[in-house]
This record gives structure tokens, C-alpha cells and sequence, in this order.
């Protein structure tokens, strides 16, 4: 049942998508996938603090750009997925799992968009269970995304989803 519902959120967004294609979409149908994207993260484990947020946003950009191996002190970063986007665009995404070191939680997402002309933008995927400011945050961001963006963010997020997925049907 978990990876049939699983499954249906993975196909969401692309309905929604679907129904505007031509131009940007309207704030409602951002927030609509911005839902349907957040119930994806089904491994998360706690909520999302503002400390995270603002690391992987502000304090991961600052020790890759300054040459520094990116590390925060009581987590462990993992790759996640690389994605060209498929529209030719030169554009890429890059998500790295910001995971609690004691308990193995992931406790955020770091979305690194390269814009394809040598500049990037830093995003945090928070945790479902995220409320107050750390949300307000989050769906500020999302916000402010331009269609494009946003669809190269969420085919990477649904190509991670269906490769773990796939992981999961191959266990024994």
C-alpha cells in the first residue's frame, strides 16, 4: 500500500504540469506541486529547523564557493541525484541529503540549481512536519522559483523517488 500511494504522488506533479504548459503556472498550481512534492519525503524523520534551512541555503553556497569540502558539524551530507535537464536548456540539479549523523534522519535537501551560465541557487527541501517560519521559508522559496526551475527540481526529485522505489521492490 506504502508504495502504491507512493507511486500516485510521484504522478501529481506531472497532471498539474500538464495543465498549464504553455506559460509560467499560477501561484496556486507552484503551491499545488510544492505539496505534492513535499509528500515525497517519506524518510524524513523530524521537522526541519532553521538552522538547517539557513545551512543548506546560505552555509553550504559559502564553504563550496570559498573552496572548503562542505561539512556541518553533527551531520552527514550525501549525493542524492544529478540531473541534466532534458530540455536543453543547460541547466542542472544537483540534491545532496543533509542527514543527522547520530540518527541517520534526513533531516533536509540541499538543491543546488545551475543555471547554466556559471551562476547557482541554493535551495532547501524541508521536512513535511516543518511548520512556522522554517515553512514560511520554504514556500517563499518555491515561490520565487520561474517554471522552468521548478520542473528540472521536481523531475530530479521524481527520478531519485523511482530509483529508491526500485531499490525497495529489489529487496528479498
Amino acid at each position: 500500500m506504502k508504495k502504491l500511494t507512493l507511486l500516485i504522488l510521484l504522478f501529481v506533479p506531472f497532471i498539474i504540469l500538464s495543465q498549464n504548459p504553455a506559460s509560467e503556472p499560477e501561484q496556486t498550481s507552484k503551491e499545488s506541486i510544492l505539496v505534492s512534492i513535499d509528500k515525497y519525503n517519506v524518510n524524513f524523520s523530524h521537522p526541519t529547523t532553521m538552522e538547517e534551512f539557513l545551512y543548506c541555503t546560505k552555509g553550504y553556497k559559502i564553504q563550496v564557493e570559498s573552496g572548503i569540502d562542505p561539512e556541518k558539524k553533527g551531520y552527514i551530507l550525501k549525493s542524492l541525484v544529478s540531473k541534466y535537464d532534458e530540455f536543453n536548456t543547460g541547466k542542472s540539479v544537483h540534491l545532496i541529503g543533509l542527514y543527522n549523523e547520530n540518527k541517520n534522519n534526513l533531516q533536509a535537501i540541499i538543491c543546488v540549481l545551475d543555471n547554466g551560465y556559471g551562476s547557482k541557487s541554493y535551495y532547501c527541501i524541508v521536512n513535511e512536519d516543518t511548520v512556522g517560519d522554517v515553512r514560511k521559508e520554504y514556500l517563499s522559496q518555491i515561490n520565487s522559483m520561474n517554471f522552468s526551475n521548478l520542473r528540472l527540481v521536481m523531475i530530479s526529485i521524481t527520478d531519485y523517488l523511482t530509483k529508491e522505489l526500485n531499490k525497495d521492490s529489489k529487496a528479498p
